[in-house]
């Protein structure tokens, strides 16, 4: 294909933005699906020390998934949909230094599994897991985004979570089982990778690296910011798990792991919400302060009372549910999925002041937001594990999940950026708080008849504790762009 082609996106209408929206949905939903159906079966066949080493390692890794990645997919994907015509230099350029980035954070996963405080059968497993890694420059998910080629992304989302969920089925034969574990993890990114070579070498031409050391630099610096803010939100997210690792006993690593797994999974839904707001609030943010509010109002109203109904719903159904996916033993994870909820709640809400920065050109803002939240949840679990277990990791999450919310309002009020009053969660916090109460103190609590009900009771109140809830859905539902 011709750089001149290349260079000429063609242009999308509604119809084409909407079937792209399913495409990634379905292959989202394929690859949770799979994850949940491997993981399932790991948990049911391993013991829950083997078990919680799969969650340690799976954690680890991503962690230094996120420092590969470094912030070059959303550089990358801008870039091409700018100027296709680069997709060639980009498609060498940002593997190269993701080969180099990959081949340090193996170097530092291997250092890292010397000093846990784990089994030496875990700590070789978790070396072995890292080593996923050598194949993680070759994700190139950021070119067919960039592309407009979702249909390709699609496949590969599901393609990776399928080839992980049937190497398991296949590989793991018992609880000694460890080192087919880390063989069904490399082996699916190996897959994965092998598919995005392919379709590069169809797409832009066949794979290569970059020796231009000042463009290859002048690409680092410009990714720097971002990948930094990454490197920060993972460590907010996953360094609890590190620390109940070094601090609490081995078996209560899995009924963490499981709960913070789903923690997770649900998370990409509200990382989806604000990706699919950011480009309209971009155009409500080019216009007048009040223009900025009005759009940004009915969505923390709907947001709030929509993340409240999660924290309840948790709170009702989190045992069970933990004990659906991972088997009868993780209902204790329940407990800490319910206090999980509430970081998620926290990011949906809150993020709509941390993509106002992003929106209005503050990147260091947002990264200073996202160093708040990781100082806090990595400070609070070293404090609240030794005193609470797997609880104080939990805490510690919401903790940093809060921090990142007040930090981010709190920039972008002093930088004179029209955000909506937090009045609009009063009712849904205070309903919340209601149903909570329900379920903890009456004396039906914790069946499931009296949960369903007090769930049900929270979600149909809503618009007749919050009038305005109701006009705001309306308007939602009829806003196809930014407000004008």
């Amino acid at each position: 294909m011709s750089a001149r082609a290349l260079a000429r996106p063609a242009p999308r209408g509604a119809r084409e933005l909407l079937r792209d929206l399913a495409a990634l949905a379905l292959g989202e939903g394929v690859a949770k699906l799979a994850g949940f159906a491997a993981f399932a079966y790991l948990a049911r066949t391993l013991s829950a020390a083997h078990y919680g080493a799969v969650e340690l390692a799976s954690a680890i890794t991503m962690l230094f998934f996120l420092v590969v990645d470094f912030g070059f997919a959303p550089i990358g994907a801008r870039e091409l949909a700018a100027d296709r015509s680069r997709a060639r230099w980009l498609a060498a350029a940002i593997p190269t230094l993701r080969l180099a980035l990959a081949l340090a954070s193996i170097a530092c996963i291997a250092l890292l599994s010397l000093l846990l405080d784990q089994p030496a059968e875990t700590r070789a497993f978790v070396r072995w897991f890292g080593l996923s890694l050598i194949a993680a420059p070759w994700v190139l998910n950021w070119l067919f985004q960039g592309l407009g080629q979702m249909l390709t992304v699609a496949i590969a989302q599901a393609l990776r979570m399928l080839g992980f969920a049937a190497l398991v089925l296949v590989l793991v034969r018992g609880d000694a089982a460890l080192g087919a574990v880390a063989a069904a993890e490399i082996g699916s990114v190996v897959l994965l990778a092998l598919y995005y070579l392919a379709m590069q070498t169809r797409a832009v031409g066949p794979p290569r690296l970059e020796r231009d050391l000042v463009g290859l630099g002048r690409l680092l610096r410009e990714a720097a910011p971002v990948g930094a803010s990454r490197i920060l939100w993972a460590l907010s997210q996953y360094g609890g798990t590190l620390v109940v690792a070094s601090l609490a006993p081995a078996a209560e690593l899995a009924w963490y792991g499981a709960a913070h797994r789903l923690a997770i999974a649900l998370g990409g839904f509200v990382q989806l919400y604000h990706f699919n707001l950011f480009p309209t609030l971009v155009e409500a943010a080019r216009g007048p302060s009040e223009r900025l509010r009005e759009f940004l109002t009915p969505q923390l109203r709907a947001s709030g009372w929509l993340a409240a109904f999660g924290g309840v719903f948790a709170a009702a159904f989190g045992a069970p549910l933990c004990a659906l996916v991972y088997g009868a033993p993780f209902a204790r994870s329940g407990d800490l999925l319910a206090w999980l909820a509430w970081s998620l709640a926290a990011a949906l809400v809150g993020s709509h002041a941390r993509f106002v920065l992003l929106a209005t050109g503050r990147q260091r803002a947002e990264l200073a937001a996202n160093a708040a939240g990781a100082a806090v949840a990595l400070l609070g679990a070293l404090a609240l594990v030794p005193a609470f277990g797997t609880r104080g990791a939990a805490l510690a999450v919401v903790a940093g999940a809060l921090a990142v919310w007040a930090t981010a309002h709190g920039i972008a009020r002093r930088a004179g950026l029209a955000l909506p009053s937090l009045v609009a969660l009063v009712r849904p916090a205070l309903a919340a708080a209601a149903a909570l109460a329900a379920l903890a103190w009456l004396p039906v609590a914790g069946q499931l008849a009296w949960s369903a009900s007090v769930v049900a009771a929270f979600a149909l109140a809503a618009p007749l504790v919050d009038p305005a809830l109701r006009a705001d859905l309306l308007r939602l539902a009829r806003t196809r762009g930014a407000p004008g």
